[in-house]
């Protein structure tokens, strides 16, 4: 504002030092960066102020750009190291739910409970090759699925969520 640059050239001319201000423009569009600096001639001693105005608002947005892009790295790797973690626990919940089901003793509830137990490790696998893909984008995969399964198993755990949370 012009009362802003008023003051900023009132103490550059007070301390001889070199002052900075950043401020949006007038329309707010851009952002702005004003340094004033004094300048004395040596000749005739005279004060004068050199006034530099850049427009800041492409450096402003490509570090906001940057900073962005550090953090999205920091997810990526943190995602990588979630989904290694959990790729063993989860190989050894569906194979050992697979050598269970092999069994002839169990009832059919018990199997019941055992295929879902292999219908959620096999979910949760499908997860951490997601957070890796996250991690390391490749090519994009497009498959075709099943959305009435799809639908009435999400209807059962909703199902199965409501049960436990006595709603």
């Amino acid at each position: 504002t012009p009362t802003h640059m008023h003051d900023l050239l009132r103490t550059v001319t007070e301390t001889a030092t070199r002052h900075t201000m950043t401020a949006p423009a007038r329309h707010g569009s851009r952002l702005l960066r004003v340094t004033v600096a004094p300048l004395r001639e040596q000749t005739t001693r005279k004060g004068r102020t050199v006034v530099v105005i850049e427009d800041i608002t492409e450096r402003q947005a490509m570090q906001g750009r940057l900073i962005h892009n550090e953090r999205m790295a920091a997810v990526g790797q943190l995602a990588s190291g979630v989904a290694h973690e959990l790729n063993n626990p989860l190989t050894s919940i569906g194979g050992l739910a697979e050598l269970l089901v092999a069994r002839e003793s169990l009832t059919g509830r018990d199997l019941e409970h055992l295929s879902v137990i292999n219908e959620q490790a096999a979910r949760a696998k499908k997860i951490v090759r997601n957070l890796l893909a996250f991690a390391r984008p490749g090519p994009d995969e497009v498959s075709d699925i099943n959305l009435s399964a799809r639908s009435k198993r999400a209807a059962q755990l909703a199902e199965y969520d409501v049960l436990l949370r006595k709603v």
